[in-house]
């Protein structure tokens, strides 16, 4: 029995240790311990650049130069031995020598300052941006100073103007056609468009384009176009026609441009049969037609040349002989307006002399009165 209780307590005990044991091939990772972390600096810089223009200009022009001025420093604890370079991705930079400064060695020593320069003249792809910016970096010795970017505010102008010229220049029919031709040009700093440069002309009833569509105008290019407009009855009763007109692209408008065309006058030296109308006298007949008075008054004897009966047939010799031949109507008749002075009277008709205006018409202005605006120099012959 003893015997018994010896072996079971053995067996138990070879099982027991058996059981702590593994016998499998797969290894057991041991617990990872504590890494202490690599310390890590930032470094510093050795050197410092300050970059600056003169802010005072305006900068409004293709080519006008802006001028850097750089200074770079020694911000160590060590001497920098030279040479001092600056990268700049728009200028192209120079640098005196290191040993022009300071204590004159052939280092930038430290606390020593050396300045640079360097121009950079604007383009027109700057100006349609309205600024541009520039970086910067200094270098000396395998250092380098942090990079400094610098931006520049340019002046944008934006301007269109508009010139019309008239062909032909007189007319002395209904239905003839004058051929007006309108010149558009970019008198601004920034280039205009894609746009549609649209001319409102107030003898046109709709606004029409000049160039092309999606036209782009640079600075000092221009745009042409032209339009017909046909001499109507009344035209031709005010002996002139005036017109005005402006361009714009949407955004930009030109100050309106004023044309007078002007009644056209028979041919000089030519003879012609004048129908008298209401207000004329032989004196303004004459006038009006740029041919000597005192023939026109021999070559008519009437009653009273100050008094003239409308229809009466006048006869006109040698136009042109003493002055411009105006053509009719030789006298207009103006209904006096609240506010009407001479001189504004006198404006509102071709070739009209408010001395003349006043000669012609003694008494006066009183409202509601019809006047004479006879054509011609006051001075005549």
């Amino acid at each position: 029995m003893t015997q018994n209780i010896r072996f079971f307590t053995q067996t138990a005990i070879i099982v027991l240790a058996l059981s702590a044991c593994t016998f499998n091939s797969t290894p057991v990772p041991p617990t990872p311990g504590f890494v202490e972390p690599i310390p890590t600096t930032t470094p510093v810089s050795a050197m410092s650049m300050v970059v600056s223009y003169d802010t005072t200009n305006v900068y409004d022009a293709v080519d006008q130069e802006v001028n850097y001025i750089y200074v770079i420093e020694n911000t160590s604890t060590t001497p920098l031995p030279g040479p001092i370079t600056v990268t700049d991705d728009r200028v192209t930079v120079t640098c005196p020598g290191v040993e022009t400064v300071g204590n004159l060695d052939a280092n930038l020593d430290v606390g020593e300052s050396i300045t640079c320069t360097g121009p950079y003249k604007i383009t027109q792809l700057d100006l349609n941006a309205g600024s541009f910016a520039n970086t910067a970096t200094a270098s000396a010795g395998g250092n380098f100073s942090p990079a400094v970017t610098t931006t520049v505010t340019l002046t944008q102008t934006r301007a269109l103007t508009l010139t019309k010229s008239a062909n032909p220049t007189t007319y002395n029919n209904v239905d003839e056609k004058i051929i007006y031709t309108y010149t558009v040009k970019n008198t601004g700093n920034v280039t205009l468009g894609p746009a549609q440069f649209m001319i409102t002309d107030n003898k046109f009833t709709e606004s029409f384009i000049c160039g092309s569509e999606g036209a782009i105008l640079a600075p000092n290019e221009t745009a042409t176009c032209s339009r017909t407009y046909t001499i109507t009855q009344a035209d031709l009763d005010a002996g002139s026609v005036t017109n005005t007109a402006t361009v714009s692209d949407g955004t930009t408008t030109s100050d309106p441009v004023v044309g007078i065309i002007t009644k056209g006058g028979p041919a000089t030296g030519t003879t012609v049969q004048h129908t008298v109308v209401e207000g004329e006298w032989l004196w303004q007949i004459a006038r009006c037609y740029g041919a000597d008075p005192r023939q026109v008054v021999r070559d008519n004897p009437l009653p009273d040349p100050t008094k003239l009966k409308a229809g009466t047939i006048v006869t006109v010799h040698n136009v042109g002989s003493k002055g411009t031949s105006y053509g009719t109507p030789c006298v207009h008749i103006h209904r006096v307006q609240s506010g009407d002075t001479w001189d504004s009277i006198a404006g509102q008709y071709a070739n009209v002399d408010s001395a003349l205006l006043q000669y012609a018409n003694p008494g006066g202005l009183s409202l509601g009165r019809d006047i004479k605006v006879p054509v011609g120099p006051y001075q005549y012959p």
